[in-house]
């Protein structure tokens, strides 16, 4: 597989991606929903097409989330969307590090 080129295509689409969006969400917010979810499930999988599909899932919940404590509450969309996103990345890397632990204490023992 010619990597230059599949990288390349790749970041000319994610360039095209993010200035379609911001136009309409601002960029934070594009930034928090291409970055987060995508840092999230390579703390959690090392395989990519397990991240790949996780990363897709945790966007799309955190954007229903941010949704949804919007509607109830007085805060903007970004912020909640960004502020679970930030939750959910603490929370991996966290069970990351409580399985890395465990691990290097099996090893050990």
């Amino acid at each position: 597989m010619p990597v230059r080129t599949v990288s390349l295509l790749y970041l000319i689409l994610l360039g095209c991606a993010v200035a379609e969006a911001s136009q309409f969400t601002g960029v934070l917010l594009v930034l928090a929903l291409l970055v987060v979810p995508a840092a999230t499930a390579s703390a959690l999988t090392a395989r990519p097409s397990v991240g790949l599909a996780l990363s897709v899932g945790l966007a799309v919940v955190t954007v229903w989330a941010g949704l949804a404590a919007a509607y109830f509450t007085n805060r903007p969309v970004g912020f909640w969307v960004t502020s679970f996103g930030f939750c959910g990345y603490v929370a991996a890397r966290g069970l990351a590090a409580a399985r890395g632990v465990r691990r290097r204490r099996v090893v050990v023992a």
